[in-house]
């Protein structure tokens, strides 16, 4: 009796956990590795020419985006090979069902045999559950208040503690108050960088889409409203670290700030995009006696650069320092390298 409870339980788990695979796997993606060509790809489903029976019909397969079922309207092949994808895979793939599942794993990350992973993933689930129920699908300016900022922390990510993200340790996303559950109208989940001026106080937030699956023009986005002009990202707690020489580091992005806070540059600040507008610029003449550039190595941070020495030229001692590589901002660097590039600043 306890062994069939046992066998029960354990039958259970291991639906759970197929359940948890499915809702893993990016249908598009999937559909694409299994050599289908779409025709069409909404926020529900995904159409396409049915390739279990190869026909031509641009819409006679589709697949539903929540529940990865799918069926055919042209043959009905998903009453023949089973309607799940984990059946389509063992029909497409020729594959048994531990070898469609081992699949599904390797295009998703997730491993659901190992417990760590699905650990992980689960608690990722979770959070998201937790976080769509309390309505908190869109971010009105009127939620920039301490309050909520201390319930975003609470629902952070691990995206910029893995190493292509960054690698930056726990301490430092703790310093700089990272936070996370922010969805968008769209569905994707984003981290939360908050964002103070001069003073300390917060006026706005900057969302990271930890999804990777945003427009590239959208990776970041920012509070509604939020006039840039007059802030300096971690200019408040800059200004109290630029030392008898009065000299601050000017970079591009959130990431390189924290990557040359841990460099020991804890004069860095961020004008949030590839120029300096006129706001910030006064912002340093009232702060600093002297500037360092050090924006991104693309086309575009070299082209800040030099508008930056075209406009501050004699108004200000600027140093602009470029990187040595087109395709790396500071945050690519190591430590040594940036403390190598930089140099010593007193």
């Amino acid at each position: 009796m306890i062994q069939q409870r046992e066998q029960t339980s354990s039958k259970e788990e291991l639906k759970y956990k197929l359940q948890v695979l499915k809702e893993a796997i990016d249908a598009d993606y999937l559909l694409q590795h299994l050599g289908f060509s779409i025709s069409k790809s909404t926020q529900k489903e995904v159409r396409a020419p049915c390739r279990v029976h190869g026909g031509d019909n641009k819409s006679a397969f589709r697949m539903n985006k929540q529940t990865k079922n799918w069926v055919c309207f042209s043959h009905n092949c998903h009453e023949e090979a089973g309607y799940d994808v984990i059946s389509l895979v063992m029909r497409m793939l020729n594959l048994d069902f531990s070898d469609a599942v081992r699949y599904l794993e390797s295009i998703t990350g997730l491993n659901i045999h190992d417990e760590r992973s699905y650990t992980e993933y689960k608690n990722f689930k979770d959070r998201q559950e937790v976080i769509q129920q309390s309505g908190r699908c869109e971010l009105p300016p009127g939620n920039v208040t301490e309050e909520y900022l201390e319930n975003f922390r609470k629902f952070r990510s691990n995206y910029f503690e893995k190493g292509k993200n960054g690698g930056f340790p726990k301490e430092i996303l703790d310093e700089f108050e990272v936070g996370g559950g922010y969805v968008d109208k769209y569905g994707f989940q984003r981290d939360v960088i908050p964002i103070r001026d001069k003073e300390g106080k917060l006026v706005a937030y900057s969302c990271r889409d930890i999804t990777d699956k945003a427009d590239y023009d959208y990776k970041y986005l920012l509070t509604e409203g939020f006039e840039k002009d007059l802030v300096l990202y971690n200019l408040h707690r800059a200004a109290d670290c630029i030392g008898k020489s009065r000299t601050i580091v000017v970079t591009e992005g959130f990431k390189s700030v924290w990557k040359l806070y841990m460099a020991g540059y804890k004069n860095a600040v961020a004008c949030m995009g590839s120029r300096l507008t006129d706001g910030q610029r006064n912002l340093l003449y009232s702060t600093a006696f002297r500037v360092i550039t050090l924006f991104d190595g693309d086309e575009a941070g070299v082209k800040g650069t030099l508008n930056a020495i075209k406009t501050m030229k004699d108004k200000i001692d600027l140093i602009p320092l470029f990187l040595p590589y087109a395709d790396k901002d500071p945050a690519d660097y190591s430590i040594e390298e940036l403390k190598y590039i930089i140099g010593d600043i007193e």
